[in-house]
């Protein structure tokens, strides 16, 4: 079994998986408003095999997974509060900044000038635009979760490529955790009240990218490409079959991931994590 669980594949995919259908099922039976937290549940399930359990040393990972829980708190104050509008996105803001700085505050330290300022920004807006863009589909359960696991799927991908297998199977396991999810939702066949309670996964998706380009040797440009996955739902496909629609807008968002991935191949390289 302990061979069994130390394979990556297992790890970062069957897992997670797994573990959030059965979490999503047992949440469903008590709150089902509560069910999107079941993908993080399956996420830190995998990550305690793939990174482990410490916090010391504070390694850009750790903070990631730090900040997926303090997120976590963010979203169910998102929920009891009923915060929407523009101070909704105001919040989101900030915590993407906040995010965004500390994970990348080693770098930043060694920076100065126009080289500070052009990473604190690319950083920030990056971060700020994942949170924000992913937000506005948070009525469309079904489609914020396909565009999520797209969008966690092909950084796993570029990262695995392009910087470090560690950020890999992390993404990697944030994707099999929502996609597990959308299956459940779609096959039941109607929509639940979601309300940003997937914002630990996307936070630190986006941090996970960011930290494969500053600490490895991921190109910003697959970055920049990424920031596309989330127009795709704004496309206007009028089709009235829920599969339908996802399907096509998962064949939309493929040339997106893959040309992502493509600008990472040949960029693989040793971090420190």
């Amino acid at each position: 079994m302990s061979s069994l669980l130390a394979n990556p594949f297992i790890q970062s995919a069957v897992l997670p998986f797994m573990a959030t259908v059965v979490l999503a099922a047992l949440i469903n039976r008590v709150a089902g408003r509560w069910r999107g937290l079941a993908a993080a549940g399956g996420f830190y399930l995998s990550a305690a095999l793939i990174a482990g359990l410490q916090v010391l040393p504070l390694t850009s990972t750790r903070k990631i997974l730090l900040l997926g829980v303090l997120a976590t708190v963010v979203a169910l104050l998102f929920v009891w509060r009923k915060i929407h509008g523009q101070r909704r996105n105001g919040v989101l803001v900030i915590v993407a900044v906040v995010a965004a700085i500390w994970v990348a505050w080693p770098v930043l330290m060694r920076e100065q000038g126009l080289a500070w300022w052009t990473l604190v920004v690319a950083v920030m807006v990056y971060t700020g635009w994942i949170l924000v863009s992913f937000d506005t589909l948070h009525a469309q359960v079904a489609t914020q979760l396909l565009t999520l696991t797209a969008f966690a799927a092909a950084t796993a991908i570029a990262a695995t490529i392009g910087a470090t297998a560690l950020i890999g199977q992390l993404a990697g396991a944030i994707a099999a955790a929502c996609g597990a999810l959308l299956l459940m939702t779609m096959l039941a066949g109607k929509t639940w009240s979601n309300d940003m309670l997937l914002l630990p996964l996307i936070l630190m998706t986006g941090l996970f990218g960011i930290a494969a380009v500053i600490y490895a040797r991921l190109p910003w440009q697959s970055l920049i490409i990424l920031m596309a996955v989330p127009l795709v739902p704004r496309l206007p496909l009028t089709l009235s079959n829920i599969w339908l629609k996802i399907i096509a807008q998962a064949v939309l968002m493929l040339p997106i991931a893959a040309a992502a991935v493509y600008l990472a191949w040949g960029s693989a390289g040793d971090s420190y994590y």
